[in-house]
């Protein structure tokens, strides 16, 4: 956060605490979380927003989660990411979780065609099943 050019940076380490240690620097800088499975915890440590891969797969339930800055919130969106949280795990042990993503993404009715080439499809990988 030194340089001046840079205005906000995603935070995807697995210590939710290094979003504190961001925001600590004293630039007024935006922190996006950018662990999905760690949303909410995120968001509690002073994240802006989030930016994560399976946001799209569960967007209804990351927004039910949204910003739970307000206590009496906390025990909804905590359910919500016990939730989302197995489901992120499984995307990310497939080949290609772009690939997945996309595929769900479609199955819901958005075509999204398939990932770039360094990433599988869905199709591919389910035949590999």
């Amino acid at each position: 956060l030194k340089n001046e050019k840079v205005t906000g940076i995603t935070c995807s380490s697995e210590p939710a605490q290094n979003i504190l240690r961001l925001l600590a620097s004293g630039k007024d800088s935006l922190i996006f979380n950018g662990a999905d499975e760690h949303f909410i915890a995120g968001r509690l440590m002073g994240a802006y927003a989030g930016i994560g891969g399976t946001y799209g797969t569960m967007l209804k339930l990351y927004l039910k989660m949204g910003a739970p800055t307000n206590p009496g919130k906390w025990a909804k969106a905590q359910m919500v990411q016990n939730l989302v949280t197995p489901l992120t795990h499984h995307l990310c042990s497939l080949t290609s979780m772009h690939g997945g993503a996309k595929g769900i993404i479609s199955l819901n009715g958005f075509p999204m065609g398939n990932p770039s080439l360094q990433f599988l499809p869905m199709v591919l990988m389910l035949q590999n099943l």
